[in-house]
Order: C-alpha cells, then sequence, then structure tokens
C-alpha cells in the first residue's frame, strides 16, 4: 500500500471521532470546563478543548496576584459562563472582575489560569513551577471546597 493510500485510510478511520455541524465547522463541547486524566497528576481541570487549567498559590481566594507581566505567561481563564460535566459540582466554580475589568473563572475561589507553554491540550507543563502554579485537582480541594 503506497503512502498517501496509507494516509487515506488512515483518515477514514479517525473520520467517525471527528463530529462536523452542517457548515463543516468542528461541533464544539457542550462544556466550558470538564477534567482529564493524567497518569502522573490524577484527574485535573480542563477547558472545553482540553487545556489544562491552574491556580497560584501566589492568590489568594478571590483575589489575583498576577497581574501585568505575569498574565503573559500565566493568562487568566475567562469565559461568559461555566457549564461543567456531573462530574463537577457548578456551586464550586464563581468568578472574580479582575483589574482590567475582565471576568476570571474561580474555582472554589482559586482564580484559574492558562500556561502560555503548554502547546497542545492535554499538557500540564506547568505543573509545579516555581513551587506556587499546579494544576486544579478537584479531588484536592475536598468536598465542601476547602
Amino acid at each position: 500500500m503506497s503512502l498517501s493510500a496509507a494516509l487515506f485510510v488512515a483518515l477514514l478511520l479517525i473520520a467517525p471521532a471527528v463530529r462536523l455541524t452542517a457548515a463543516g465547522a468542528r461541533e464544539a463541547s457542550p462544556y466550558t470546563i470538564t477534567t482529564a486524566n493524567s497518569k502522573d497528576f490524577g484527574s485535573y481541570l480542563t477547558d472545553a478543548q482540553g487545556n489544562a487549567l491552574y491556580y497560584s498559590t501566589q492568590d489568594l481566594p478571590g483575589a489575583s496576584e498576577c497581574t501585568a507581566g505575569c498574565e503573559i505567561v500565566w493568562p487568566p481563564f475567562t469565559v461568559s459562563r461555566v457549564i461543567v460535566p456531573s462530574n463537577l459540582d457548578p456551586s464550586a466554580f464563581g468568578y472574580i472582575i479582575r483589574d482590567n475589568g475582565r471576568r476570571q473563572i474561580t474555582f472554589h475561589g482559586w482564580p484559574l489560569y492558562y500556561y502560555s507553554r503548554d502547546w497542545a491540550p492535554h499538557d500540564t507543563n506547568g505543573q509545579g513551577l516555581y513551587g506556587s502554579w499546579y494544576l486544579v485537582r478537584p479531588a484536592l480541594f475536598g468536598p465542601a471546597g476547602n
């Protein structure tokens, strides 16, 4: 089988995994936040595309200390509303208003961020950086949000 024929067969096999709308665009996830699993870290929060979400121990619940240059490396997670699957408690999510007026989503009060050097969905390159940036692992926050 030629390389182009093998590629065509491979594309046919994965095509059903990508759902398309009538216009041909990829159908969006119904969730704005969901979870992924890692053999190293267990279950952690992601956005709808599978990008890891982080929190910083330099923040306090309800307040972000990550401003100016920090926001370039750790962009705040901002969405207009939060929709989560049944394995997550919607009441665990809230938001703060940043100094620039943007709404940043929180988990048990902790502001959520992306890491700019996570190059692809499910990358977790920011885990443990500087001893203060961590994946948001729901099991570590406890059932009462503590």
